[in-house]
């Protein structure tokens, strides 16, 4: 099963609903969704939100985690050893006020997840995740406090 995580933001995904949908309607694909600000999806199960305690038990069952490029989303999938897509929002289609590329683009450059920017590479994201790029793996709960370290470094030098 993939587990598509929306977040909290209060904008719309609806780039993503609609690859999700395409996906499931199309490829056959088991999505579930937890879609926030973002309309329920058609051809997916999908939900608004819910406790943190109901989002982590559905990424602990899914196989594949599709996420928006938030650090709580990837954050988890990442502790819980989850393959992860990442989908990053973008604030010039009015999906996020924050960039998410820098964090997700940080994370494919260190075989963390996958990035998709189009529909087209989420499909191949999604035929091969747990081949050769995404790492499966448990890691250990300090990782947490470390992925946090690098990711201030990391926006400490940006340029604003």
């Amino acid at each position: 099963m993939i587990f598509a995580l929306f977040g909290t933001n209060p904008y719309p995904f609806t780039r993503l609903a609609d690859w999700l949908d395409k996906l499931a309607r199309e490829e056959g694909h088991d999505i579930e969704a937890q879609t926030g600000s973002t309309p329920a999806l058609a051809h997916c199960r999908s939900f608004d939100f819910a406790s943190y305690a109901t989002i982590r038990a559905k990424m602990e069952s899914a196989e594949t985690i599709v996420a928006q490029g938030g650090y709580g989303s990837c954050l988890d999938a990442l502790h819980l050893g989850r393959k992860l897509i990442i989908v990053p929002r973008r604030p010039e289609f009015g999906e996020s006020r924050d960039n998410q590329a820098e964090l997700s683009s940080y994370l494919a450059e260190h075989s963390e997840a996958i990035v998709a920017d189009t529909y087209e590479a989420l499909r191949q994201a999604l035929a091969t995740v747990g081949k050769k790029h995404a790492r499966a793996r448990t890691l250990p709960e300090a990782y947490g406090s470390q992925v946090g370290a690098v990711i201030n470094d990391f926006l400490g030098g940006l340029k604003v």
